[in-house]
């Protein structure tokens, strides 16, 4: 078959056929190669719902949802005109049984002349199984196979999408299933304009004579970011022309915002392009979140232990062969996150041995901790997306940032996981950590020493990430005093709430927040104006904090501790104020507890 031949695929399978009967909400698809074609979208050409594929000399149709694949066994479903171009097209016009594999556990069981077999995704098959499949396809086979990894990924929260033998199926043939769900009429319309951009690899080839097309653009920025990796399919050579010939119009910064609604959009895609080029700056990376004037001591071959039981994000601070971080958390549906006191350089590829994992598997790296997405905002003042996270499923990773940041491992849920590993090309970064009985002395170190560009600055209940340069002028005296203040925020909050802290509160300054000029969550994101040291509204300025106090901070900190029991609908700013009345109470005293 060839490519125009497989061009005509989705007006193949939908002849006669104008729509498909909704079953249940799906997820999306990414068709990555040029043996791909996307068949049918839902309202959105990012919302891929079906994807067919030539694999060898073999044909195979991918669905979005697992119940697709019921329809092909039900001699009275109402979708039978399309049950019917699918069997012809994947037969090549013979006459074929379908027949399910569900219950198979080896090709061999299955029967196989004159046959479409049938594959619910989520009866899982063993590598064997897979690679037996695949050959058969090669070979001239025929298949439907579909999963909803949304819901997978419910029922398996524990788990990767990378853990889902279907996804490593999906791999191999050059689609990308995603974790994403959609919502779709019913029924869903064909609608070949949608379908007509075929896969991500027609769109980058455009894109090397068209850098500017907005479609495309919008297409390559989803598909990259969905796939968590480079495109295997596109020589890295055809990204980095992309990026070249980008237009000044659509790189951001905090002196020329975009504004332009195409601009944003084409930002947007060459931004995600940056997110898996290996060894690349980003433009205006010195602009926001920073860069090196010259490059600093790289170092390599250090060791890490991580011992998680529900943690929050965590600075470990201590620069030792061994660095063991360890508190209690409990918001278990988040990702967890641990600072290992490290930071990378921008197009600084580095490298991540997996020594030893206990526990569950799911573990993941992080550069950057600036993870607001901005991709809803009205205009760009920094890239949209400039934290980078990879699987560390394999033994051996590497990883690169276009942006630089600080080093994280995120863990999966779970009691006792841990995890070993051993870093190369890392810069040594400020931390500071209150619960350290030797931070003194690792301070003094660290202020003189420690070059990466942003900081990590812990209490017992809070932890801030400013730039280096906002807290090298303060000394281990100043930092306690502040954190201690911080920490008796924290614990205000906590009293007015009934509770105790078990986990760490964190901000994050940031270029521009997703949302307003300061939002809560995990992480708390406000503006770069509160980590400058000669601004009033100093965020660790310990004098005029026990003044003034911090409103704007210790409201978002009291969004995190709200409570549905007495927090009704319409009253979320009110049990706000609250809990800011409570605190201020706070201002009468000092640290100590003195009344002033």
């Amino acid at each position: 078959m060839d490519d125009d031949d497989f061009d005509q695929v989705s007006q193949i399978l939908f002849d006669g056929v104008d729509s498909l009967s909704y079953i249940g909400q799906p997820g999306t698809l990414i068709p990555i190669t040029e043996n791909t074609r996307a068949v049918l979208c839902s309202e959105d050409f990012n919302n891929v719902i079906i994807v067919a594929t030539r694999f060898g000399q073999g044909r195979c149709l991918v669905f979005a949802h697992n119940s697709y694949t019921n329809i092909f066994l039900n001699d009275e479903t109402e979708d039978q005109d399309f049950v019917e171009n699918y069997r012809k097209w994947l037969a090549r016009g013979y006459d074929a049984e379908f027949v399910s594999i569900n219950d198979a556990d080896s090709m061999d069981d299955v029967a196989q002349d004159d046959k479409i077999l049938i594959w619910n995704g989520h009866d899982t098959k063993n590598d064997v199984f897979i690679s037996d499949l695949c050959a058969y396809l090669e070979h001239g086979g025929a298949l439907i196979c579909g999963a909803t990894a949304w819901g997978w990924l419910q029922i398996n929260d524990d788990k990767l999408l990378s853990d889902f033998p279907f996804t490593r199926f999906c791999d191999y043939i050059g689609v990308k299933i995603t974790d994403n769900y959609i919502d779709c009429p019913n029924p869903i319309p064909f609608q070949p304009e949608l379908v007509a951009f075929k896969n991500v690899y027609h769109v980058v080839q455009n894109l090397v004579n068209d850098p500017n097309n907005i479609k495309y653009l919008t297409i390559v920025a989803s598909a990259i970011k969905d796939v968590d990796d480079k495109l295997s399919c596109v020589p890295v050579e055809t990204l980095q022309t992309i990026v070249m010939n980008a237009n000044r119009d659509i790189i951001p910064s905090s002196k020329c915002p975009i504004q332009d609604a195409s601009c944003r959009e084409q930002s947007k895609g060459i931004c995600s392009i940056l997110c898996v080029l290996p060894g690349i700056k980003a433009p205006s990376v010195m602009d926001f979140p920073g860069d090196f004037d010259q490059l600093p001591r790289i170092e390599t071959n250090i060791k890490c232990h991580i011992q998680s039981n529900f943690s929050d994000w965590f600075s470990t601070g201590m620069k030792e062969d061994i660095q063991t971080a360890e508190c209690f958390n409990d918001y278990k549906s988040m990702r967890l996150r641990f600072l290992l006191g490290y930071y990378v350089a921008a197009g600084i590829p580095i490298q991540i041995e997996v020594l030893d994992q206990v526990g569950a598997t799911g573990w993941s790296v992080r550069i950057g901790c600036h993870t607001d997405d901005l991709k809803d905002c009205d205009e760009l003042r920094r890239w949209p997306y400039i934290s980078v996270c990879k699987s560390l499923a394999s033994k051996n990773v590497r990883l690169s940032s276009a942006f630089g940041g600080l080093l994280f491992l995120e863990s999966p849920d779970g009691d006792m996981n841990s995890i070993t590993v051993r870093l190369h090309h890392v810069i040594l970064t400020p931390t500071y950590d209150l619960t350290d009985p030797n931070r003194t002395i690792t301070w003094q170190s660290r202020r003189h020493h420690a070059q990466g560009l942003w900081a990590d600055i812990a209490g017992r209940h809070i932890v801030f990430n400013v730039p280096s340069q906002s807290v090298l002028h303060l000394d281990s005296n100043q930092l306690d005093r502040v954190l201690q203040f911080w920490d008796a925020v924290v614990l205000a909050h906590h009293e007015l709430r009934g509770t105790e802290p078990k986990h760490r509160e964190r901000i994050v300054c940031d270029e521009q927040p997703s949302f307003g000029y300061m939002h809560s969550g995990y992480p708390i994101v406000t503006g770069m104006d509160v980590s400058d040291p000669h601004a009033e509204g100093f965020i660790l300025n310990g004098n005029e904090l026990e003044k003034n106090g911090a409103w704007g901070l210790f409201h978002e900190i009291g969004h995190n501790l709200q409570r549905d029991s007495w927090t009704y609908d319409g009253t979320d700013e009110v049990t706000i104020t609250l809990t800011l009345i409570k605190r201020q109470t706070l201002y009468t005293k000092d640290i100590c507890g003195r009344s002033k």
